[in-house]
């Protein structure tokens, strides 16, 4: 029977859930004026949009332009001549208006001769992507001594309606420090960040040969899913800095729609984590983590491809939320049964460690992706068609997990780390009949244990007391998808 003591548990969590929803989403009349005569104001502006919306029609958006068949390369030349000529007060004048409110007319003149750049002679532009309001142009200039600069130029369409002009609203050299040192061009904070870097970059080394050599005689299951960490966490760690801005832009999503959609994908997936333990514990490490990698394959393959928010739900982040809540834990599962007690410690020390290098090459994954292809911006392949930035970024994810799926169809099924070494258990029967008639029979069964797995669960008070603290925390998590 179930427990009267549960029931203490069960109701101030359903309450402090309630409260997180409630308190996660942000009031829509956060900016409604209680003053009649303005809610009276604001009613007639809407409904001078409404009337201006109508008269439109419904256009379709404009085609986006090629970043070369617009105006932005020959403005950015011009800007760029007059200060290669000295002209540095002309320079200014045509700059965009917001670079004049922010800067002055001698600090830009200070900067620019700082980076070298009243010394161009000419300039050749490379590739454009868009920004808000134009595009970000990058390219290389050649200077007076015929040495070459790499830089970048913001240029702007800016105006009135039908009225509109283009102007620039930055410049800037993009030299990267490790350039500057290999050209001897470095200073002395160049040389204290490479001296840092190479530092921490020991450190790394050093921590990591300390953590294989406290792991030797590992199975090789081990380091297998520690490469199936890296690539994991490199496609969600990408793909989830992605979500906001996908559902925002592709999916027409407002940006608070966007934020309560993640916030309570999230809770789902905390749920959907709690579940995986038991079908673990039911058919094994291998099976659980080929069922959230195929869930993996199918979300990535989808989501960079639908436009739709329901089937963008029910295709992509309904099978991610399953993969990935089987993926982290299982992980977790694999490494304690991969190491001995005294190398469980190390073992999870190099999990970890490994799953901030994931973190990290998914950040650059998203900033790299970004830079090369812009933000907002529509790009046209051979084969899919259209695709946007951020479908671009989730695409990548897919073909991370391509080599997961490989890794971990050479798990071994059976082995595990003992203090005596490593033991494999023999395989299961497969027992008899069709092949269809087998795998009924293995669900049926991994149904049937997975039930009994929870039905003990439920009887233990720390079970209700790991919900409550959850239920406590959720709405942190939803703060940093609002705020």
């Amino acid at each position: 029977m179930f427990p009267r003591r549960a029931f203490r548990v069960i109701l101030p969590l359903a309450l402090v859930m309630i409260l997180t929803l409630v308190a996660g989403l942000p009031a829509i009349d956060s900016h409604a004026s209680t003053n009649n005569s303005e809610e009276s104001d604001d009613a007639a502006e809407e409904n001078s949009d409404v009337a201006a919306e109508e008269n439109s029609g419904d256009e379709e958006k404009k085609p986006q332009q090629k970043w070369d068949e617009t105006p932005a390369p020959e403005v950015a030349t011009q800007f760029i001549s007059l200060i290669g000529a000295g002209q540095f007060e002309d320079a200014y004048r045509v700059a965009s208006p917001l670079l004049r409110n922010a800067r002055q007319a001698q600090e830009l003149k200070a900067d620019l001769i700082e980076s070298g750049l009243d010394n161009v002679v000419s300039v050749q532009w490379t590739n454009g992507v868009p920004i808000d309001d134009g595009f970000r142009l990058d390219g290389e200039v050649t200077l007076k001594d015929n040495s070459t600069l790499p830089i970048y130029a913001a240029v702007l369409e800016e105006g009135p309606e039908h009225s509109t002009s283009w102007h620039v609203l930055d410049i800037q050299p993009t030299q990267s420090f490790t350039s500057r040192i290999a050209n001897g061009q470095a200073n002395g904070l160049d040389w204290s960040i490479a001296l840092a870097m190479l530092a921490l970059l020991g450190a790394f080394v050093f921590i990591i040969m300390k953590y294989v050599t406290g792991l030797r005689g590992s199975p090789r299951e081990l380091y297998l899913l520690f490469f199936t960490k890296v690539t994991e966490y490199s496609a969600y760690g990408a793909a989830n800095m992605t979500f906001i801005l996908y559902l925002h832009s592709d999916m027409g999503l407002s940006d608070i729609a966007a934020g309560s959609y993640i916030g309570a994908w999230s809770m789902g997936l905390t749920l959907l984590t709690m579940v995986v333990g038991a079908v673990c514990d039911a058919i094994g490490v291998k099976r659980t983590l080929l069922i959230g990698c195929y869930c993996l394959l199918v979300s990535r393959f989808f989501m960079p491809l639908i436009d739709d928010i329901v089937l963008t739900s029910v295709f992509g982040f309904l099978p991610l939320a399953i993969g990935i809540a089987i993926t982290g834990p299982v992980l977790s599962v694999g490494i304690k049964l991969y190491t001995t007690r005294a190398g469980a410690t190390l073992g999870f020390g190099l999990f970890y460690t490994l799953m901030n290098v994931g973190w990290a090459i998914g950040a650059w994954i998203f900033d790299e992706i970004r830079g090369i292809f812009g933000d907002n911006a529509t790009h046209t392949f051979a084969v899919v068609g259209d695709m946007s930035t951020y479908q671009i970024i989730i695409a990548v994810g897919f073909f991370l997990t391509i080599p997961d799926l490989i890794a971990i169809t050479f798990i071994r099924r059976g082995v595990e780390m003992t203090e005596n070494g490593i033991r494999i258990k023999p395989a299961e029967e497969k027992g008899e009949g069709p092949l269809l008639t087998r795998i009924a029979n293995l669900v049926k069964t991994s149904a049937i244990d997975t039930a009994h797995i929870f039905s003990s669960v439920f009887r233990q008070r720390a079970f209700y007391v790991f919900l409550f603290m959850i239920g406590l925390l959720v709405f942190v998590r939803l703060t940093f998808y609002h705020f």
